[in-house]
């Protein structure tokens, strides 16, 4: 229920949705060295790869603190105190995270990019969407997106609906 309650508040503040999550892997997951990932697009992905290394320290605030710096998010501390909360309570029920992969990354014309990745814990990955835009010659976080939905990472054909022969 409160990982739920984690992605309702994502949902209202930053437009996510989120169906309930599944039960837990009782497998062991060792925690992965992303520190070395090489991002050969710039700014967007090193602000990511900082995110995740500070949050697998177990430092959420400090994650946030530096991912929101100079954000229009960041002008709404009330709702950034309760994604820190909700990000601790879900660490809490999935297991500390410790990696993330990164699966996407998609930019729309030269000024805006979106890039997703998977947090990696013990009991279920998280989809984590980062969208920025490019202010003169800086990037800006302007939404995150968190969710569970890790079906839509894969490309799976329509079913077919089959209809009895007479």
């Amino acid at each position: 229920m409160k990982l739920r309650l984690f992605v309702s508040l994502v949902s209202a503040t930053f437009l996510a949705a989120a169906p309930a999550f599944s039960q837990p892997d009782t497998q062991e997951v060792k925690p992965r060295d992303t520190s070395a990932v090489d991002f050969p697009f710039g700014l967007p992905q090193t602000q990511v790869r900082d995110f995740f290394r500070i949050l697998v320290e177990g430092r959420v605030d400090a994650a946030y603190d530096q991912l929101l710096k100079g954000t229009k998010i960041a002008e709404m501390p009330k709702d950034v105190t309760n994604l820190k909360l909700k990000t601790r309570e879900a660490m809490k029920a999935l297991g500390d995270i410790s990696g993330y992969d990164p699966v996407d990354e998609k930019t729309v014309g030269s000024h805006l990019t979106r890039i997703t990745c998977l947090s990696l814990a013990k009991n279920l990955p998280i989809r984590w969407r980062f969208y920025f835009y490019k202010v003169s010659d800086t990037w800006k976080l302007i939404d995150i997106r968190i969710d569970d939905r890790l079906v839509d990472l894969f490309e799976e054909p329509t079913p077919l609906v089959s209809v009895p022969a007479k």
